[in-house]
């Protein structure tokens, strides 16, 4: 019985601890892996010092009357640069309106024409006395020079004394700036009250200032183009605009970290002088170092520093400050402090750009100080041990220069705040971000939380690394699955894309981030489970005659019986249990805890067939991306190894994968160190559409092959002996195959043939490959008719002259009836001109039947009842001109046709073929499959093809699907799609 999703089957655990740990300090003889605080690079340092007018720019850019102003910060910023003047005694006047004049002179100066305007000073002014007529100089200098920039076009009101409007002074700045006017999408302007009061002209190029966010309405919504703009307001308008024109002013700026302040005092002509060095984690990982000096007089060089507020010099930083600085050649005239987590956050980013990340969770298990000495070590070290929630334990190593002061410290966030190590203290959950599998990045102190959660996949997003699914109280969630997550599919390692709508998952959360998937692709309806029951996942080994072995991924093996009532699924659709193989991965359902009885058997699908089996030269072991090359490629094929078209290969390794030499495991670290250009033998198989190597033997001797038949095993001695008496051994190592799937020792059977290859030593003969071929198929022919039609009702038919194939031969043929259902869902198939698919009312009304004096021949299949899945029609003859018109005619030519089981190498619809490679065909005499040699072709211009019970169309074959054949020559009648 099924039922939807209801049980609440989610586990939470929510704790602060994850495991139980006390606070102990390190043992240095305990080794752990270490990740490092995040390197900075100190070789390419950038020194820098202070503006050697800092005290001058520190007095101008002090006010008294600011300090409660909204455009304090800019007005700092901008007097810092020295693009807007105070009015002497300290004072800015804030609210007082400003002048065009002064205007004028800033935008000039915001582009870097103050220094062309005083040298023309110097020059007009030798000689002039009277401030009076300085101004004038002063501001008509402004003017032409503003001309020349393009900011006054020579139209304007010539009174440059009187106040600016907000209007002038948005059209200005956009020449400035060069802003193109916007006439096609005007969007902001006409959402203000008063835009009908802007000159027509400057609609566009105001729209422009707009959009660009460099002015705005008020809070009515008005812009008030003739009116007044105030020195503060203007002073935010510069601000907005000078990021965009420093290289202008020739000024450069930056985003860091302060990682250390050092101060020393130094001589200087008997002068003592205090020195004080700064230093800065550039957003980029660059470091720069900016020195300032003062004495007993007041400040050498310096600058301005703005920070909670306040203004003053480079004094007022401290270790952690976040700051923005702006230079001028190589002195520092502006620092600015953020703290707000904004720039470490920006030191982040450029920290996980184009990197491996991985993130991890833990808890902080104990914290060391490592003595420095100045003999032995030029670094103070600082270790945090923590346990990860795997129990694994990781040192996190923060080392300080103690030359130059460095610290390469790692950014912490906690309780709010943000800061380095120093915040991090014993039995702190965190989450740490790790990069290049080197270095921490960040570390957040977190309370941890941790679930297990059940459900079934709604949707996959692997651009995103999200998973959404239906948890087993029907809540939908979406989880975000961290790269690194360990994703496992019917215990096989897969991916976030492997995922299917309603497969059923596990997933492992911590702290909202998945870190593990178990799933399966055996899939029911979404949400589907047992009433009360139980399902297994496993592995078949061994197919009795009501009952089957499987065995889980932990080599424990279990046997479950079989009975009529079990229902066999694979892909969708209903399959037989003669369709079973050893070497199925399979999901068992029982009704209930106790049972030992299957209900369901959900079979995988082709993913679990071997896709290739290549022997070539060992050329190259990538470990980080387990990856091997081959050289000279062959593929085992037909029964012998053939060249591929391709010089040199690439494997991808599944992360499961097993390596072997000489019957050991050994690791892919040892495969690159010792077998390079070894021969060596690969498995393929489909991982999800991408072709993985899933074992790996290294070749140990002499190759010899072997095609013979397997007279006598031991399995005590994991010993083989062959009809031509040859004896071989067989280990872990040894790659067996039985109908196309990789199985174990346990599936070697007496009087089976097979394909043997051998390694030949001074040991004696060791089978690195033994291929058991085609086993199975042996009732996948069941149920396949041939006869006459005789009489035809609405629902029912009667043929004469049939014979049924059972076991792979025909009976004899009866010259009795047979009778058979058929129904709108029968598919038949009119050959005797063309491909002429035809209904069910057609059959019954277009006189198909002897009793209409016509002679139609037929191939059915059937079910056990008799119920015709599909069947083929042919006037007169049981096939194309041959004749063949009479039972025993029928009787004689069945003995022609051949069974033959095959993979699908090539598909060609246009000439209507397929391209079988290793081939086999059935042989009557000996009762086995017996390979081919070479592929095989055959024409299926008029063929059915059937997968379990449906027919299906030559669109649904793939390359390297396993295909059973009953053919007349290279004629496929059917072609049955594993």
């Amino acid at each position: 019985m099924k039922k939807t999703i209801t049980p609440a089957l989610i586990i939470i655990i929510i704790t602060g601890l994850i495991f139980p740990v006390h606070a102990f300090n390190l043992d240095p003889a305990i080794s752990v892996p270490e990740f490092k605080g995040a390197g900075v690079n100190a070789q390419d340092k950038i020194e820098l010092t202070g503006y050697s007018k800092g005290a001058e720019l520190l007095k101008n850019s002090r006010y008294t009357d600011i300090g409660g102003h909204w455009a304090k910060k800019a007005i700092i910023r901008m007097s810092a640069q020295s693009i807007i003047k105070g009015y002497g005694q300290h004072r800015f006047s804030p609210n007082s309106n400003i002048t065009r004049q002064e205007v004028i002179a800033s935008l000039v100066r915001m582009k870097g024409g103050e220094a062309t305007i005083q040298e023309k000073l110097s020059q007009q002014g030798e000689g002039l006395t009277g401030s009076g007529i300085i101004d004038d100089i002063w501001a008509e200098e402004y003017i032409l020079e503003a001309q020349n920039l393009g900011i006054l076009t020579g139209d304007e009101d010539s009174n440059y004394s009187s106040y600016t409007t907000r209007e002038e002074i948005a059209v200005w700045t956009a020449r400035l700036l060069n802003l193109d006017p916007v006439y096609d999408n005007i969007e902001i302007l006409y959402t203000l009250n008063d835009w009908r009061k802007i000159s027509f002209e400057n609609i566009g190029i105001i729209e422009a200032v707009l959009q660009e966010k460099i002015m705005e309405g008020d809070s009515n919504r008005n812009f008030n183009p003739k009116g007044y703009i105030s020195r503060g307001e203007f002073a935010s308008i510069l601000n907005n605009i000078s990021e965009r024109l420093l290289e202008e002013r020739e000024l450069k700026q930056y985003f860091g970290q302060v990682i250390n302040v050092q101060n020393k005092n130094t001589k200087d002509i008997g002068s003592l002088i205090k020195e004080t060095i700064i230093t800065v984690k550039n957003i980029d990982g660059t470091i720069t170092s900016i020195t300032t000096k003062s004495n007993a007089n007041g400040i050498i060089n310096d600058f301005v520093v703005y920070k909670n507020g306040a203004v003053s010099n480079s004094e007022i930083l401290s270790m952690g400050d976040e700051i923005e600085y702006i230079v001028k050649g190589d002195e520092v005239i502006y620092v600015q402090t953020y703290n707000d987590g904004s720039i470490v956050e920006k030191i982040k980013e450029n920290s996980l750009e184009n990197s491996n990340l991985r993130t991890y969770f833990g808890k902080v298990i104990a914290i060391s100080k490592e003595a420095y000495s100045p003999m032995q070590n030029d670094k103070a070290i600082d270790r945090f041990r923590v346990r990860n929630i795997d129990g694994q334990d990781f040192d996190i190593v923060i080392e300080t220069d103690m030359n130059t002061g460095i610290k390469n410290d790692i950014i912490v966030y906690k309780n709010n705040g943000v800061g380095g190590s120093n915040l991090l203290a014993i039995d702190d959950d965190i989450e740490y971000r790790v990069k290049n599998n080197e270095t921490v990045v960040y570390v957040n102190v977190i309370t941890m939380a941790r679930e297990v959660i059940n459900g079934v996949v709604k949707a996959v997003n692997p651009a995103e690394n999200k998973v959404t699914i239906v948890d087993y109280d029907n809540n939908t969630r979406v989880f975000r699955v961290m790269p690194y997550a360990n994703v496992i599919i019917n215990m096989r390692q897969g991916a976030i894309s492997d995922l299917k709508y309603g497969q059923e998952i596990t997933l492992n959360v911590n702290n909202g981030l998945v870190t593990s998937i178990t799933g399966e692709t055996f899939m029911d309806e979404p949400g589907y489970i047992p009433d009360d029951g139980m399902t297994r996942i496993g592995e078949i080994k061994y197919i009795g005659k009501d009952n089957i072995t499987i065995e889980y991924s932990d080599k424990a093996k279990e046997t479950f019986k079989i009975d009529e009532d079990t229902i066999l699924a694979k892909e969708g659709r209903a399959i037989k249990y003669y369709d079973l193989r050893e070497g199925d991965k399979v999901k068992l359902y029982f009704d209930d805890i106790y049972s030992r009885e299957i209900s369901k058997i959900q079979v995988e699908g082709k993913e679990q067939l071997i896709k290739t089996l290549y022997k070539g030269k060992l050329n190259k072991v990538d470990i980080s991306h387990d990856e091997i090359t081959l050289t000279s490629p062959k593929e085992l094929k037909n029964g012998r190894w053939q060249s591929t078209d391709d010089y040199k290969i690439k494997v991808q390794l599944d992360a499961l994968a097993t390596i072997y030499y000489n019957g050991n495991d050994i690791g892919i670290d040892d495969l690159g160190d010792n077998h390079i250009n070894d021969d060596v033998y690969v498995v393929l198989e489909d991982s999800y559409g991408k072709d993985k190597g899933i074992k790996v033997v290294v070749k140990g001797g002499n190759e010899k092959l072997y095609n013979d038949e397997i007279d006598e095993i031991n399995f005590a001695a994991d010993k083989l002996e062959l009809d031509n008496g040859r004896n071989i051994l067989y280990d872990e190592g040894t790659i067996i195959i039985k109908d196309n799937r990789l199985v174990g020792a346990s599936s070697l059977e007496q009087d089976m043939n097979a394909l043997v290859v051998t390694d030949y030593s001074r040991n004696g003969y060791r089978a690195s490959i033994i291929n058991l071929g085609v086993t199975g198929g042996g009732r996948i022919f069941d149920n396949i008719y041939v006869g006459k039609v005789e009489l035809i009702d609405t629902d029912e038919f009667d043929i004469t002259w049939y014979s049924q194939l059972m076991d792979n031969e025909w009976d004899d043929v009866s010259r009795g009836s047979m009778t058979f259902e058929y129904n709108d869902d029968t598919v038949i198939v009119d050959v005797t001109d063309d491909y002429d698919e035809i209904t069910s009312h057609d059959f019954f009304h277009d006189g198909y039947s002897e009793e209409e004096d016509e002679d139609y021949f037929t191939f059915i299949i059937a079910d056990e009842d008799r119920n015709v899945i599909a069947m083929t029609l042919r006037k007169d003859e049981l096939f194309e001109k041959s004749g063949i018109d009479t039972s025993r005619q029928i009787e004689d030519k069945l003995d022609d046709l051949l069974l033959t089981k095959g993979s699908v190498e090539d598909i060609d619809q246009l000439r209507d073929r397929l391209k079988i490679s290793d081939p086999y065909d059935w042989s009557s005499f000996h009762e086995e499959w017996n390979q081919n040699r070479n592929d095989e072709y055959v024409d299926i211009e008029q063929t059915l093809f059937i997968k379990g019970d449906e027919i299906i169309g030559i669109d649904d074959i793939d390359k390297d699907d396993t295909i059973y054949i009953l053919r007349d020559d290279e004629d496929a009648i059917f072609i049955f799609v594993e």
